[in-house]
């Protein structure tokens, strides 16, 4: 079976974000989408970390306010993953111990 456990850690100086509207997981728990609609400010950079080591980085300031966003972790590997959003405002939001314990594979027919 595959997993993600979430656990969400939101830095931030001056803003608070109701992650219940924005972070959304398939039901298989191998997409995350990311609701742009639910930040009070324009997502500039998206920051995909797996065991520390950066596996994604895309820069989204051009995509308009009411974007989801899909991250597909079956792409990513497997482990432990952190995801940054970089905001406009300076603040960053992370989202921490994801976990996806093996990649899925699909059989052939």
């Amino acid at each position: 079976m595959k997993y993600l456990l979430f656990a969400l850690l939101i830095s931030s100086t001056f803003a608070f974000y109701n992650v219940d509207k924005i972070f959304f997981a398939s039901v298989d728990h191998t997409v995350l989408y990311i609701d742009f609609d639910g930040i009070n400010a324009q997502v500039k950079t998206i920051i995909v970390t797996l065991q520390g080591e950066t596996v994604l980085q895309d820069r989204v300031d051009a995509l308009p306010q009411n974007t989801i966003y899909e991250l597909d972790f079956t792409r990513l590997g497997c482990g432990s993953f952190e995801i940054e959003l970089h905001l406009d405002d300076g603040n960053v939001i992370r989202h921490t111990n994801l976990y996806l314990d093996k990649p899925l594979t699909s059989k052939a027919s």
